[in-house]
């Protein structure tokens, strides 16, 4: 099968939906078995870190349809002005993990690093606690690129 298709199975209440395991958990499950398949879209981690790089891809695209079609304006606002993480729509996640890991396998590629999970364990394996040269703070911070976006008129 593919991997939405793994995806889909583990939620809501389909065949692989284990009680108590969200897509945070799930996800990294996909993550490491796909580890071992040779697989050319590789399937990542998707947690509240995680989509806030996938916002940041698609503000810094111009995907404001596919963005506001997956995130709510009400959680993009939160995220952008006050840093605080989020969630998708309801009934979204599917269509958000995939384009996720597509545009980070995409980014991958064209910057010649050949496992899109260590792209990923780059800019998140770093403790937020850590404040000189973290990349998961340089994500958070680059969103401030797009505060007037999304402050009040």
């Amino acid at each position: 099968g593919s991997i939405e298709e793994a995806f889909r199975s583990m939620m809501y209440e389909n065949q692989n939906k284990i009680p108590g395991i969200g897509i945070s958990y799930f996800t990294k499950f996909l993550f490491f078995l796909g580890q071992t398949n040779d697989l050319k879209i590789k399937p990542l981690i998707y947690d509240k870190w995680t989509r806030a790089i996938h916002v940041l891809i698609l503000l810094d695209e111009g995907e404001a349809e596919l963005l506001n079609s997956i995130y709510s304006k009400s959680s993009l606002k939160r995220l952008v002005l006050k840093h605080n993480l989020i969630a998708c729509r309801s009934g979204m996640e599917p269509t958000a993990y995939m384009d996720y890991i597509q545009r980070m396998n995409r980014i991958s590629d064209e910057f010649k690093i050949y496992d899109s999970g260590k792209l990923e364990a780059y800019l998140f394996g770093f403790s937020k606690r850590i404040k000189t040269n973290n990349p998961r703070l340089k994500v958070m911070s680059m969103l401030d690129n797009y505060k007037h976006i999304y402050e009040e008129e």
